[in-house]
């Protein structure tokens, strides 16, 4: 055996001994560097109540502090490497021996021979040998850095159990926190649950809520409390596509720690957070269900006695105009913005459904062509509205209603004059006549009756224009038409009245008739005409069709 071999085992010992010194150097300051580092992370997250997104760049600051700490003060530990020598150089420094430890080790060795005398290097061997027998490799040695971060990892791990012991919810919850959970630090007051318009949710589920409501709505905000009374009681709402935000003031409601607050109309998606004591939620969704948006569609087909041509086309979105007599109306409505689920055609009391023309995801809608209805052939005036239901089960926001109006097919307007009413029993007086109609004339007639002494003794009937006459059913008829007294049984003093029967055209439908005024006509003797005769120039005549065109409401007037 050697002669240094208890010298070597010590040294060997020692060498070991401060390499582990070194690893729990390195350990307890890794365990240090991460316990700040975890503490600053949760009272910078305790103080700002950060979000999820804040908090994940608290731990990757301090994860990025961590490894600068572990590159900057644990590494250095790890990577020193003594050897045998240096651990010997530090024994003979620490111990402050004077004899050389480290020559002797080397003139033990298979070399040494050839470094001088023998003797010597035995004598300095055997010296090294005696002096290891009662050498203390721990006197004069110092563990201090080690020491020093056992220390500072006591007083870290003790912060931690102090604050496990003293405050267990606030560790609890900032462990949930740094697993990006949603809890929140424990407040004086405690907010149990909020309301968004009647649909209450408990505190834990407000930050994963998604609320739809309809457009245009009230907007009913609830929260119901626990705990201290809070002097701060309000409810922020902020435009997720706008630059708008709106505070609204929480009351006190009808229970006990229950407060409400109302804005007026919901018109956009928002972020709604509620602030109340020293709790808050985190911020909710409140998405907006836009309301059925429809264009309405009608189609007038008048009666098949009116010219299409002049008939003109109703602007998409009408509700209300007018049609001719005995139209046909076709209703269309569109869908714009969703698909609807009900259309109904209200006319009065009565309900009349349409029906989804496709599966399109937006499609039209129309009443079924052999439903009956007041549209099927429109002979007076009526009010309607349309019931809307979409597939969210939402009307419109405001009712569509309309009038149907009527352009009533007046009678015909018909006239006539004469130049003189004394006539002859035999005579052949000639009557100016003329008559106007809105869409046209099928027939005019006379009608004759003989009166004497007050009472009727004779009546006859004259075709004027007969249908084959009117055959194109002018809208204007005007002439002169014979009556032959002669075929009439006239006697002296008889008075013959004459009127205009003028019929318009309806097509299939029967036309409706006017009748002039009457004219009388007295019958007498050739005296008696003479001494009624007028002038009857061509101013006259002039005169005569100028009353004729005024009555019936043509021409230009004076």
């Amino acid at each position: 055996m050697s002669k240094l071999h208890p010298l070597k085992q010590k040294i060997l010992s020692l060498k070991a001994r401060r390499r582990n010194e070194r690893l729990q150097v390195a350990f307890l300051s890794l365990l240090v560097f991460f316990v700040w580092a975890l503490a600053s992370i949760f009272v910078l997250d305790w103080i700002f109540e950060s979000s999820i997104e804040v908090r994940l760049v608290l731990v990757a600051l301090g994860f990025g502090a961590w490894i600068y700490s572990l590159i900057r003060y644990s590494l250095p530990w790890l990577k020193q490497n003594e050897p045998g020598i240096e651990v010997t150089l530090l024994v003979e420094r620490e111990q402050k021996i004077d004899n050389d430890l480290v020559a002797a080790i080397q003139f033990e060795g298979s070399t040494s021979t050839r470094w001088g005398s023998g003797d010597l290097q035995e004598a300095v061997v055997d010296e090294a040998a005696k002096l290891s027998q009662s050498l203390n490799l721990r006197r004069g040695y110092s563990n201090a850095p080690k020491k020093k971060w056992f220390i500072l990892a006591l007083v870290s791990v003790a912060f931690w159990g102090g604050l496990a012991a003293f405050q267990v919810d606030h560790t609890i919850v900032f462990f949930k926190r740094l697993l990006l959970g949603s809890d929140h630090y424990p407040t004086e007051t405690q907010i149990v649950r909020v309301g968004i318009n009647g649909r209450w949710l408990a505190f834990a589920e407000t930050g994963q809520a998604e609320i739809f409501l309809p457009y245009g709505q009230p907007l009913v905000l609830e929260a119901e409390v626990e705990g201290k009374e809070p002097a701060i009681r309000e409810v922020t709402l902020k435009a997720e596509a706008q630059d708008i935000e709106k505070v609204i003031p929480l009351e006190q409601g009808d229970k006990p720690k229950n407060y409400s607050g109302t804005l007026a109309r919901l018109s956009f998606p928002l972020n709604c957070r509620f602030d109340v004591g020293d709790a808050w939620t985190d911020p909710l969704k409140i998405k907006v269900i836009p309301l059925p948006v429809i264009e309405s569609h009608f189609k007038v087909e008048p009666p098949d006695y009116i010219s299409q041509e002049n008939q003109e086309a109703i602007p998409p979105g009408a509700r209300t105009f007018f049609v001719e007599e005995g139209s046909q109306v076709q209703l269309k409505v569109s869908e714009v913005n969703k698909r609807l689920d009900q259309v109904v055609l209200q006319i009065g009391e009565s309900a009349f459904p349409l029906k989804r023309q496709s599966e399109d995801p937006l499609s039209t809608w129309q009443l079924p062509p052999d439903l009956k209805t007041p549209l099927n052939s429109l002979t007076q005036a009526i009010s309607y509205r349309l019931e809307i239901v979409d597939q969210d089960g939402l009307k419109p926001e405001a009712l569509f209603t309309g009038n149907l109006r009527i352009k009533t097919d007046r009678k015909p307007r018909v006239t006539q004059a004469v130049i003189t009413r004394y006539v002859l029993s035999k005579a052949k007086p000639s009557i100016s006549f003329g008559s106007v109609d809105d869409h046209g004339l099928s027939s005019i007639d006379v009608k004759l009756e003989v009166i004497r002494d007050g009472e009727t003794v004779q009546e006859r009937q004259e075709s004027i224009r007969d249908e084959t006459a009117l055959k194109d059913h002018p809208k204007l008829v005007k002439g002169k038409h014979t009556l032959d007294l002669s075929q009439l049984d006239l006697k002296m003093g008889d008075r013959v009245k004459a009127v205009i029967h003028a019929k318009d055209f309806r097509g299939s439908q029967p036309g409706q008739e006017s009748v002039s005024q009457a004219v009388i006509l007295q019958v007498t003797d050739e005296r008696g005409v003479l001494a009624a005769m007028v002038e009857t120039d061509e101013r006259s005549a002039r005169q005569l069709d100028a009353i004729i065109d005024r009555q019936l409401g043509i021409g230009n007037s004076r």
